[in-house]
């Protein structure tokens, strides 16, 4: 997927949290099934934790130190396979 309907599953994940306490506490306790219900596609190994702000809690994500090296994904999209890789994050696979 790519990393604007990444942004858009995200919104409304949030979106919906905010307006559904139960569906926050899913969330929360469960995020692999609730994304995965969601549609969002999670590849294997992947884990997701989710962290809620509150007013004197903030959580700083710091992101996978980046390589000069291109992962499988990215040489087959810029050698002109395109492959089925829909853009995923090198980051978190997705």
């Amino acid at each position: 997927m790519r990393r604007e309907q990444h942004q858009e599953t995200y919104d409304k994940l949030v979106a919906k949290a905010w307006a559904d306490e139960k569906f926050k506490a899913r969330l929360l306790a469960d995020p692999m099934t609730v994304i995965k219900e969601s549609g969002q596609q999670i590849p294997a190994g992947v884990e997701i934790r989710i962290l809620e702000d509150t007013g004197n809690m903030v959580h700083f994500i710091l992101p996978q130190e980046k390589s000069d090296e291109l992962n499988d994904d990215e040489l087959e999209m810029v050698s002109g396979g395109g492959g089925n890789s829909f853009g995923k994050d090198s980051n978190t696979g997705i």
